[in-house]
This record gives structure tokens, sequence and C-alpha cells, in this order.
């Protein structure tokens, strides 16, 4: 089982050096960053949503599913057991693409999906976005770190997490 290694600094704090937009737009960046990182190391995508949101008209956890269905050659649909839909899908360059730029043009919150953890070979989790991307964990090592580092990531905007007992 992997462990989450680090989380998304996401907070907005108020300080007279930076303000919230100016804060709020770094964080969208660093996020990109991470999910075009995790978009390359991972193989499949699960979307979590509530099923009853996509017969809503404007169901909001039920965003980009249909069209993830769509752009997956083949996909795994279950429920987990608080009744969230679980969408599986592959990552072939027609999902990272657009779930990227769905992520890149979304203005109003960190990620468009209510849900959605990237998978690796084996099918743990080595990034979710949760909430929105309100809660954004990863799963990094010192090669990722030195490969972020590279790119111009802040890395003060990493959150170190306890490692698991």
């Amino acid at each position: 089982m992997i462990a989450y290694t680090y989380r998304l600094d996401t907070s907005l704090p108020m300080d007279e050096a930076e303000t919230i937009e100016l804060r709020s737009g770094k964080i969208k960046v660093l996020w990109c960053q991470l999910a075009f990182l995790f978009f390359e190391k991972g193989t499949s995508v699960t979307f979590k949503y509530w099923s009853g949101d996509l017969a809503a008209r404007n169901g909001y956890s039920s965003f980009g599913i249909k069209e993830a269905k769509k752009l997956a050659k083949k996909y795994n649909l279950t429920i987990d057991f608080d009744g969230l839909s679980l969408l599986k899908v592959d990552l072939n360059p027609e999902m990272k693409d657009y779930v990227l730029h769905q992520i890149q043009k979304c203005e109003n919150q960190l990620s468009p999906f209510f849900h959605f953890d990237v998978l690796d070979e084996e099918g743990e989790s080595i990034c979710t976005a949760q909430d929105f991307g309100t809660s954004i964990l990863v799963a990094l090592n010192i090669s990722d770190l030195r490969i972020l580092a590279a790119d111009g990531f802040d890395l003060n905007f990493l959150i170190s997490l306890p490692e698991p007992c």
C-alpha cells in the first residue's frame, strides 16, 4: 500500500505580503504542475461521484463523468460502501489531455471534479484530489521532488505528512 507523503497547502491565509488572489493563483499553478507529473506517472484514474447527480441538470459531483466515459476505451463502474459511484478509466492520451485541460480552465476552484485518484500500475492511489481540489494528497519520492524543483515548483507549498505506523 502506497502512503501519501505530502499535502498541497491550499489554505488562503491573509497576510500583508500576499493577497488571496495572488496566493490562489500560485496554488492553481502548483496544482497543475502536480497533476501533470502524476498523470505522467499514473496508469489509470478513478472518479468518485454521487450517481444521482448524473440525472440532475447541474449535478455538482458528476462534472466530466459522461465525457470521461466517452474518452475511455473501456471503463469499470462500481459503487463503494458510502454509495459513491467509482468510475475507473485508463489514462490514455485523450483522457490525460481532457482532465488536465479541465483543471487548468476551472476558475472558481482547483478542480472541477468532485473527487479523483490517479492510480499506479498496481492500482494504488498515488495522488488524490478531493472536494474539488480543497484536499490534495500525493505520494512523492526524492526523484519527484527534484523534478518539481527543476520545474520551478515552490516546495514550500508541500506539507510533509507523518509516516504511517
